[in-house]
């Protein structure tokens, strides 16, 4: 499981090659509610140029997902592609999106998260 976490932070870092975005407060805002919306429990913030609002979480039945919120589509997409390429499920949305290893859990937070 830490094994899958750390490639989706390297899938999060890699696709961070394509420019730097705003990040603040506004953006943590986000992301907790994001995590509270899919009923999990932010366990690590991560950040970087695409993703300056992620964040691992662990839900109510013990699986680990990450939550990334973007600036624009492009941004979205670049991390969609990677993550996606590496051979784990990825739920995207307007401009968010929610990877893990298990597919289930991917797709029912992001169910969650859109009420």
């Amino acid at each position: 499981m830490r094994r899958g976490l750390a490639v989706l932070a390297l899938a999060v870092a890699v696709a961070a090659c394509g420019g730097s975005v705003r990040s603040g407060p506004t953006g943590t805002v986000r992301i907790d509610e994001l995590a509270r919306r899919a009923g999990c429990t932010l366990t690590d913030r991560a950040g970087d140029a695409i993703t300056p609002t992620s964040g691992d979480c662990q839900t109510t039945n013990g699986k680990s997902i990450q939550i990334a919120a973007f600036t624009d589509h492009a941004k979205r997409d670049a991390w969609v592609t990677f993550v996606t390429a590496t051979g784990y499920p990825v739920e995207k949305r307007d401009l968010w999106a929610v990877g893990g290893e298990d597919k289930a859990a991917v797709t029912a937070a992001a169910d969650a998260i859109l009420g």
